[in-house]
């Protein structure tokens, strides 16, 4: 079926930004793999290594019956991360600390470090994450296993929810090498150990997507119980307000020229915002109605991460200098001032803004994953040389899935047929890109995007494996008409 002329340029306009994005991630990180290999030979090496193992992974799978192969799936995803909290006893620290001391206090009925110090005053949002681990301690007792047993759990089902993602966008082929490499994604093994937010908030979140590209035109109710995946997962980590414009623009991009569609389609993504507030003001209604908070869960500080991710002398990193000036404001109107004024100075000089924006973009897709220097975190244990051998590899997987997306983004701009559901996880990508341009950074945010990066290095693997396996199937072809003749 022929796509609208203008659908056609919004997709292609998408990937040719993917291409030019993926391009750059490829040719800038080659510095940071001389950091590990000091040969150009070994790099080279290591690259088709990773290609090659990714084709044989691809073979592996690829003829194993369906029911198999998810189990399979499942079992690595599992064993891994199982293995890896088990083994690894990450030091709980910085945000992840207060938050946790914080929750052993509200899962024995107190609420005071609510309103005690500033923390849960500037981010009140934290709470969702905070409240939620009480949960977790009140029906399992206190300790950090069941916490990270849960990230277990919710880091296998994100790996289902890829798999099950790139058999639709693409083919079942796809899905299978997406779903396996994610599984082996070495920053999402790590972080299991580390009680952080953004196993359950990515869970939900791609769960809202699958429901959205599978069953958003099938079924009548699909878009309430989207709303509330998307309402709970900004709840656990707020990127709720980025989810929802990639969403809404992916609805209209999808549904371009579709006359008999716009109308359900205005009325469904409608019916989704209402859903995801309602899902904020009844917490915000139950936590301030139960004396938990004087506050409703929300950043009261907003303009904070924009004052670091401005930072020229930091590069968009946390500036202890920054926090110290703003400090002495107080927090509401008079710090927003002082935030606007540090802001407005910081984009005052367009050369200096666009020279931030590049070392942000290099440093935030380039380099070493935080993941590792999160998961082996201890002040007892010395992790270093485990901690070096994994991020070798993390290196040459990450840099490999730049090559394996280019290849993938291409093919797609060659294609006149690419799947309408695609566009949301392109527009996920280029936003989540762009926002992080004016935000604070640290690695480790990469979290939340990198399954729509496998999902597209799967594609990449799969029209590889396809290019070189061409010539051959031609070659049987022929054989094959020379002896019926």
């Amino acid at each position: 079926m022929r796509q609208p002329i203008l659908y056609s340029f919004c997709v292609k306009f998408f990937l040719i930004l993917l291409i030019v994005a993926f391009t750059s991630i490829s040719i800038v990180g080659i510095p940071t793999l001389y950091e590990i290999v000091d040969t150009t030979s070994s790099i080279v090496f290591s690259i088709i290594a990773v290609i090659f193992i990714s084709l044989i992974l691809f073979l592996l799978t690829k003829s194993l019956p369906k029911k198999m192969y998810i189990f399979i799936l499942i079992m690595i995803a599992f064993g891994y991360r199982l293995a890896w909290i088990v083994h690894i006893d990450s030091e709980i620290a910085s945000d992840f600390e207060v938050m946790y001391m914080s929750a052993v206090r509200a899962a024995h009925g107190d609420f005071g470090f609510t309103s005690e110090g500033i923390y849960y005053i500037r981010w009140a949002y934290q709470l969702g994450f905070t409240m939620y681990q009480a949960m977790i301690l009140n029906l399992f007792g206190e300790g950090t296993f069941y916490i990270r047993l849960f990230n277990v759990i919710y880091s296998v089902g994100t790996v289902i929810l890829v798999y099950l993602i790139g058999r639709k966008l693409f083919n079942e082929e796809t899905g299978r090498i997406a779903g396996l490499i994610y599984a082996l994604n070495i920053p999402n093994i790590a972080l299991s150990s580390v009680l952080t937010n953004q196993y359950l908030a990515t869970f939900l979140f791609y769960l809202a997507f699958y429901l959205l590209i599978s069953y958003f035109h099938t079924n009548k109710y699909i878009w309430a119980i989207v709303g509330l995946c998307l309402g709970l997962g900004d709840l656990i980590r707020p990127l709720g307000s980025l989810v929802l414009l990639a969403v809404g623009f992916y609805l209209f991009v999808a549904n371009i020229l579709k006359k008999d569609q716009i109308i359900p389609t205005i009325v469904k993504f409608a019916g989704i915002i209402v859903v995801y507030f309602l899902v904020h003001m009844g917490t915000n209604y139950l936590l301030i109605k139960t004396d938990v908070t004087d506050y409703s869960i929300k950043n009261r500080e907003p303009l904070w991460k924009f004052v670091t991710g401005l930072n020229h002398d930091t590069t968009g990193i946390f500036s202890d200098e920054d926090a110290a000036y703003l400090a002495q404001f107080e927090l509401g109107e008079e710090r927003d001032e002082a935030s606007k004024e540090l802001i407005k100075e910081r984009i005052d000089d367009k050369e200096e803004l666009l020279e931030l924006f590049k070392d942000k973009f290099i440093y935030m897709w380039t380099a070493e994953d935080g993941s590792l220097i999160w998961g082996f975190r201890s002040d007892e244990i010395d992790y270093t040389e485990s901690k070096d051998i994994l991020n070798m590899y993390e290196r040459f997987m990450y840099f490999s899935m730049g090559i394996f997306v280019v290849i993938a983004t291409i093919t797609l701009l060659l294609s006149n047929n690419v799947a309408p559901a695609s566009s949301l996880f392109f527009l996920l990508i280029i936003g989540y890109m762009c926002i992080h341009l004016l935000i604070e950074l640290q690695t480790r945010y990469r979290f939340f995007i990198i399954p729509s990066f496998v999902l597209l290095q799967g594609y990449g693997v799969y029209i590889l494996h396809t290019l070189l396996t061409k010539p051959f199937q031609l070659i049987r072809r022929k054989g094959q008409l020379l002896d019926t003749k």
